[in-house]
């Protein structure tokens, strides 16, 4: 029997090794927009923890994920435009 949620964890997993993969890039090629696209993951990441916390009722650490993502998403985006 698959766990309920495996798909959530799943991703969440995929989206920490695309971030350490992109960030590894980016470090090497100094190629800026694969810190980006890292960033996004992690926020990414971080979302589907937020959802997986929601699902199991654990409300406050489900809201504490969602501001993260939101602040990371947010300043993020204000990087990539300055």
């Amino acid at each position: 029997m698959r766990h309920p949620h495996e798909r959530y964890i799943l991703a969440e997993i995929a989206l920490t090794v695309l971030a350490i993969i992109c960030g590894l890039l980016a470090w090497i090629t100094s190629f800026i927009f694969m810190l980006y696209l890292s960033i996004y993951c992690i926020a990414f990441s971080i979302i589907c923890e937020g959802i997986i916390a929601l699902s199991i009722s654990e409300i406050q650490h489900a809201l504490k994920h969602a501001a993260k993502a939101v602040i990371l998403l947010i300043i993020a985006t204000c990087l990539l435009f300055i």
